[in-house]
């Protein structure tokens, strides 16, 4: 095995995404509520998608810029990709057309508005260049810019691509004038598909599965004369994402070297690579020979939305809750009121108790949220002197009626999920999507202690957790849902759907090389410490 040097001129995920918060960087974040409106558009909906817009706008900007700079004869492709189903795309393209004829108009009747609108992110886009070795020298005015958007205009052709649209790519018939397209789609230009010139990408679609997620990013390639002027529009999870999976091949390309140097095969060498809280490296049946040594849930909320569908499962959680619960003091109950969630929070558990009840509850879907997983993490914080105080908190609903008996609580309503926020995956277990519904619970803790949460990110708010306390949500199940309902399991209010969530906090060591996936046919120096 081989490790190919990189091309000169070549940017792939390293350079868009090692450091996203680089002032280099051609990310510029979206708002995942955007993004999924987008997703979901019909032919007749309408949303205001104020990170779309201003890609649409950048890429006329940009595709200018680029004849200033004497690449008139290139090509510039604009890719925009939300989801992999048909029926959404048609919306998208109507949405895209109106908003791009709007524009148009207002240019060629030079509204004043629109035109100081392109002249502030032109310049935006000259600062961001002067970053880049002085890529600005060869850039007109903005005047000689604006005359060449207005000539360009009547070039853009918008274009949707999945199995049901007949438009076609054709950039051969360009190649004395260029080609301006922006394409919309699923499949088709997901992956496999070269878009030319590729110089602006709105890309919101999610995976769970990196090696799927990377061959979906068509924006890497060889942009040497124009990787200042490129921008990727992408929800700030999926940029995370991508900037993990980057520093996960940077580390490959070192165990690959390491592997060189000591004359070893890949059958002699264990190459490990980092594992991901919430993504697979690739489908389970490559991964057949993968072994865990740790999962990193630094900094990540993790929450089980999948369920058993037999009652030995259910039987089995709620004896390990109750086996938790009956120790601990009851520290504050926090009511709430009218359509307000209650809490009956216990303060300064002992890792052991938490660690007991992980290796007792047993999680289905190990790659969303793994319970002995979880237990080894907090084991290795644990040595480290972190994550050695918890929170418990048993979050109770508004309503629904349905009780349930725990021990040292009175639960009148577990929490209900309305229909249309189940669905059961493949092998027909309950599905929930999601347990946690805002910041509420997961930072009330937090709040006690007079911590203003309102306006931050999630992650900021973890960042103000202390490395030494975790927190551990018990959501006790209304089972009266239809998702419920579909098993052959007889609930009552001694026997309900137990689910959890854990928040832990940024570590403040290193966690090392515990957090890697090993090839388990092959024996490491490691084994010890993972096993």
């Amino acid at each position: 095995m081989i490790n190919l040097p990189k091309p000169r001129g070549y940017y792939g995920p390293e350079e868009y995404f090692e450091d996203i918060s680089e002032e280099r960087t051609p990310i510029r974040l979206i708002d995942y509520n955007e993004s999924a409106e987008l997703a979901k558009v019909s032919d007749n909906g309408f949303v205001n998608p104020g990170g779309l817009t201003e890609a649409v706008r950048h890429f006329l900007l940009v595709a200018s810029i680029r004849e200033e700079r004497e690449q008139k004869k290139n090509h510039n492709s604009m890719l925009i990709h939300v989801s992999q189903l048909t029926k959404g795309h048609k919306g998208l393209f109507k949405l895209v057309d109106q908003y791009f004829k709007v524009l148009k108009t207002k240019i060629l009747n030079n509204d004043s508005v629109i035109l100081n609108l392109l002249k502030k992110e032109y310049n935006e886009i000259m600062l961001h260049s002067d970053k880049w070795n002085d890529r600005r020298s060869s850039v007109n005015t903005w005047e000689k810019v604006l005359e060449s958007i207005k000539n360009n205009l009547g070039k853009v052709e918008i274009i949707m691509l999945n199995g049901e649209s007949e438009d076609t790519l054709d950039y051969p018939s360009y190649n004395e004038v260029g080609k301006h397209v922006i394409v919309i789609g699923g499949n088709k230009i997901s992956r496999g598909l070269t878009l030319e010139g590729l110089i602006v990408s709105y890309y919101a679609r999610p995976t769970k599965i990196m090696d799927t997620l990377m061959q979906m990013a068509r924006w890497f390639g060889y942009r040497e004369s124009y990787i200042d002027l490129c921008r990727v529009y992408i929800t700030k999870e999926l940029a995370e994402q991508f900037s993990d999976i980057a520093n996960a091949m940077i580390e490959i390309r070192i165990e690959l070297e390491e592997m060189d140097k000591n004359g070893k095969t890949p059958s002699e060498f264990a190459i490990k690579m980092k594992s991901h809280p919430t993504m697979i490296l690739t489908s389970k049946l490559k991964m057949q020979n993968a072994r865990f040594g740790m999962v990193n849930y630094e900094g990540k909320l993790v929450q089980t939305r999948n369920f058993g569908n037999k009652k030995k499962f259910f039987e089995n959680n709620m004896k390990a809750t109750s086996s938790l619960l009956a120790p601990l003091e009851k520290k504050m109950v926090i009511s709430g009121d009218g359509k307000k969630l209650s809490y009956h929070l216990f303060s300064e558990v002992r890792a052991s108790a938490i660690k007991d009840f992980l290796e007792s509850y047993e999680t289905i879907n190990s790659y969303r949220a793994d319970s002995k997983l979880m237990k080894k993490y907090i084991e290795y914080a644990n040595s480290i002197n972190e994550l050695e105080k918890w929170s418990v908190i048993v979050v109770e609903g508004y309503e629904g009626g349905y009780k349930v008996e725990l021990p040292n609580i009175s639960i009148k309503n577990a929490i209900y999920r309305r229909k249309n926020e189940f669905n059961n995956y493949g092998d027909g277990h309950p599905d929930i999507k999601a347990l946690v519904s805002g910041n509420n619970e997961e930072f009330l803790d937090l709040t006690l202690n007079k911590n203003n949460l309102a306006d931050a990110s999630r992650a900021t708010n973890r960042g103000r957790r202390s490395e030494t306390d975790g927190l551990l949500l018990i959501y006790p199940l209304n089972p009266n849902v239809p998702t419920f309902k579909g098993i052959d399991v007889e609930f009552t209010s001694k026997l309900v759907p137990i689910g959890i969530a854990v928040s832990f906090p940024f570590s403040k060591k290193n966690m090392g090389e515990h957090l890697y996936l090993y090839n388990k046919s092959i024996k490491t120096q490691h084994d010890e410490v993972r096993l």
